[in-house]
């Protein structure tokens, strides 16, 4: 019998901004460590369970691994990579440089947004950013936008999840996509993700019509708005909640897919995370993400890995991903890790977040196709 007990920490922690130590990270420093021997995968691993070191990536062997160092653990964290023999680099001097603003003409407004468009995709929006824009397309698209509260949280935000729908009676009789961003709150470029999809399928109706025809789609732009507040103003840490379980459970017999999105690291990952073992399905599972990263490379788009969550990464019990499939009896799940801003910081630069939020959604083109013609 499978065992979820890691779902339990994620929908049940908590950011608490009264308790956590504000900070705006000057002087931190991201390096990236390259282990080549079991030797180096043991260092790293010891030091991963160390509240000093926040790795920004799963250490897997000849793999890069990012590493977030605060400045009175430099010099010891350099130690270790002389000692052991680790090879290594700085990519970012200051992360508290690496901020970036968002301004500038980017892909978006020369190819993709038009000016009757209600959000431009040039920088990451605050919660109050992303909320408006929901008001605004339950109003202006009445018969094909509705929102629901799911939850609230522990800062008593609420959870608002878009339908969308073009059937007059609802979801009963209709496969159903769920699609989410913002679990962890410092993944700025997930919720993007999921304003994007939305974007396209109402806004852009005309031109993406056949992601509608006979699906309904779920949209929770943001799972832990208190942690996503939280770090656009001091760049903290932090995830939430239990209403997204919950809303799986309430709805199984509906939803058919699910996209949870996440940075970064370049891959598509379906169950299992806490064990290496697969799916009975997973061929299925295994193909269709291909499929969608053939579409992205494309498209201009960069590569990305496919595989279980504990073969591609490391074994991580928890995943939304393995709850969806194993409890939620959800077919297709997948957590998406999108491209992260590199020598830039965690995440994307604003001023190239349109172009890869726009590759990404031709591999989920593919996959809606796929679950349409099932």
């Amino acid at each position: 019998m499978l065992v979820f007990v890691g779902i339990i920490m994620l929908v049940t922690a908590t950011v608490s901004t009264n308790n956590e130590k504000i900070k705006n990270y000057f002087g931190y420093k991201v390096y990236e460590a390259f282990p080549k021997t079991a030797r180096h995968m043991e260092v790293l691993r010891l030091m991963i369970i160390r509240p000093e070191y926040d790795f920004w990536s799963s250490a897997k062997f000849k793999k890069p691994v990012f590493v977030m160092v605060a400045p009175q653990s430099q010099r010891e964290f350099m130690t270790y990579m002389e000692g052991y023999h680790i090879p290594h680099r700085l990519i970012i001097k200051d992360v508290s440089q690496s901020i970036d603003g968002g301004s500038g003409i980017n892909y978006c407004k020369e190819n993709v947004n038009n000016k009757e468009d209600k959000i431009i995709f040039d920088h990451y929006p605050r919660w109050n950013e992303v909320n408006k824009y929901m008001d605004l397309l339950a109003r202006s698209y009445p018969e094909l936008v509705s929102i629901e509260e799911v939850g609230r949280t522990h800062e008593n935000r609420t959870l608002r999840m878009l339908r969308i729908s073009t059937a007059r009676h609802g979801r009963r009789h209709r496969k159903a996509i769920l699609i989410d961003g913002g679990i962890h709150a410092r993944e700025w470029v997930a919720p993007a993700m999921v304003l994007y999809v939305v974007n396209q399928i109402v806004e852009h109706r005309s031109s993406n019509g056949e992601m509608l025809e006979g699906v309904d789609w779920f949209a929770l732009p943001v799972v832990n708005p208190d942690g996503y507040e939280f770090t656009h103003s001091y760049v903290g840490l932090g995830r939430q909640t239990r209403a997204l379980s919950n809303f799986m459970l309430d709805n199984i017999p509906f939803i058919k897919m699910y996209l949870t999105f996440h940075s970064f690291g370049q891959s598509f990952l379906y169950p299992w995370g806490h064990t290496k073992e697969l799916p009975d399905d997973w061929e299925e599972l295994d193909e269709l993400a291909r499929k969608a990263a053939e579409a992205i490379i494309k498209t201009g788009g960069p590569k990305f890995e496919v595989g279980s969550s504990s073969n591609v990464l490391s074994f991580g019990a928890g995943g939304a991903d393995d709850f969806a499939k194993g409890r939620a009896n959800i077919k297709y799940a997948y957590t998406v890790e999108m491209p992260g801003g590199g020598p830039n910081g965690f995440d994307l630069p604003a001023t190239s977040l349109c172009l890869q939020l726009h590759s990404l959604y031709q591999g989920l083109r593919v996959m809606v196709k796929a679950l349409r013609e099932e």
